[in-house]
């Protein structure tokens, strides 16, 4: 006898959403996937793969600078910028066809238009041509995330972007401020200190990468000021004045007012969550933020509503956002899934790069743990020494009752390849005397893992 399946709609086509929809398809549902823009969300479209394409440009024009040290005379001639914007759309464009090809094979249906929810179980999409009414029995939202534009007199000026304006610029910057010193304010300090920009960074808060390992980020931001990056920390902006030869950025620092000149001004001050504009008024539980309450499930409030990925809050991850929309249409469909947030790994992609997954050592000291520590630095590893990228630390963090690991934290060469690696040994309860003992490749970047592990068990 033949039965009906589930009908599910899915509110936004990211990271959470297209991942939602293919497995909702996977599990047998009839999914209807509703964006209003391409596939992919901003992390395939204006964030993650983009600056990434971007930031490997500038690791490339670092290495032109050093390679005299490898014996080599191949000076950086000059920067085709148009050139690199344009590998970048080639990727993005490669990716999103890719996500593209999966939802039709899948069987998801693809209705390009805006979503708007007008009841609990039904949605009308507006498209070029036409006007649907969706009737579901399980929606998933996943609206996403919008960038943060703080309340500075001046933010308006046409000189002042967010990152999505950033990476369409028709010319590298000469001049650049960036004000908030956050992965994304990082990222772009990288990406165009190596391409030749003066680049001065403005954050609010003491520390830079307040939420990360105060070693590990104090070792990082070591490294990109003596590449040249200047930070003013405590830097509240006043003002930003625009003239046609220039940007005046005025901030106040420890009662000093001072001013910075600069051609571009980017807003790095975060993203926030960004519901469905009905969402309130359906009745759907926000939280301070503007985010969608869920529980450990994925589940709204509301009866057959899931919501997942940056609209729910939290950490603003494409990986988490994975996860989560996953999740939710597993646990749609009756198979019962949980994502453990305290194994969602971080990654800042900058030279080094920053990665880290778990407890830092002050939120495991605050929730009572007794806690040992290893250290490790790439400047003996001969696998940083090799690659001429000595800068970085890996800092573990050990319940010293038990030799359980509570948090693996790194900055130096490609740690964000080490994530794997740090976030099974984790989920899976390892020691830091069984990773220890673990028999690691020489000469390989994994060793300073295994050396801080050792060092926690001395």
């Amino acid at each position: 006898m033949a039965t009906t399946a589930i009908r599910i709609v899915v509110l936004g086509g990211g990271p959470a959403g297209y991942l939602g929809a293919l497995r909702a398809a996977q599990l047998g549902a009839s999914v209807t996937l509703v964006e209003k823009d391409h596939c992919g969300g901003v992390c395939l479209n204006q964030g993650c793969i983009p600056t990434k394409a971007l930031l490997r440009t500038s690791e490339l024009a670092g290495y032109a600078k050093k390679c005299g040290d490898f014996g080599l005379d191949m000076p950086l001639s000059g920067l085709d910028w148009s050139r690199s914007l344009a590998r970048k759309e080639r990727i993005t464009k490669i990716l999103r066809n890719g996500v593209e090809q999966l939802l039709k094979e899948a069987g998801v249906t693809r209705l390009v238009g805006e979503g708007r929810l007008s009841s609990a179980n039904e949605m009308e999409v507006v498209t070029e041509t036409a006007s649907h009414l969706l009737s579901f029995d399980k929606l998933l939202i996943a609206t996403g995330s919008k960038a943060k534009r703080p309340s500075i007199p001046g933010a308006e000026s046409l000189s002042v972007v967010t990152s999505d304006k950033l990476l369409t610029l028709k010319k590298v910057p000469r001049r650049l401020i960036i004000i908030g010193g956050g992965v994304i304010g990082l990222e772009f300090a990288q990406m165009f200190l190596s391409l030749g920009s003066e680049v001065v960074l403005l954050e609010l808060q003491p520390q830079l990468l307040p939420e990360e390992d105060k070693d590990i980020a104090l070792e990082l931001v070591k490294a990109m000021q003596r590449e040249g990056l200047r930070i003013f920390t405590q830097a509240q902006v006043t003002n930003i004045s625009y003239s046609s030869e220039e940007t005046l950025v005025s901030f106040t620092q420890k009662d000093a007012v001072k001013d910075l000149p600069a051609d571009i001004v980017l807003l790095a001050t975060g993203r926030q969550p960004a519901p469905p504009p009905e969402a309130a008024s359906l009745g759907l539980a926000l939280g301070p933020q503007g985010e969608i309450v869920v529980n450990k499930r994925q589940e709204t409030n509301l009866p057959d509503i899931y919501a997942a990925g940056d609209v729910t809050g939290g950490k603003l991850l494409a990986h988490k956002a994975y996860a989560e929309g996953r999740a939710a249409m597993e646990n749609a469909l009756g198979y019962p899934a949980v994502v453990s947030q305290h194994l969602v790994p971080s990654c800042v992609y900058t030279q080094p790069e920053l990665a880290s997954v778990g407890l830092t050592e002050d939120t495991a000291i605050k929730q009572g743990y007794e806690v040992r520590c290893g250290r490790a630095s790439f400047r003996q590893n001969g696998r940083a020494l090799c690659l001429g990228e000595r800068d970085g630390l890996v800092k573990v963090v050990v319940d010293a009752v038990t030799d359980r690991l509570l948090g693996i934290h790194m900055t130096g060469p490609h740690v964000s390849e080490l994530m794997g690696e740090a976030s099974l040994a984790l989920s899976l309860g390892v020691t830091a005397l069984q990773l220890s003992t673990l028999t690691h490749p020489h000469p390989s970047l994994s060793e300073a893992l295994m050396e801080a592990c050792t060092q926690a068990t001395e």
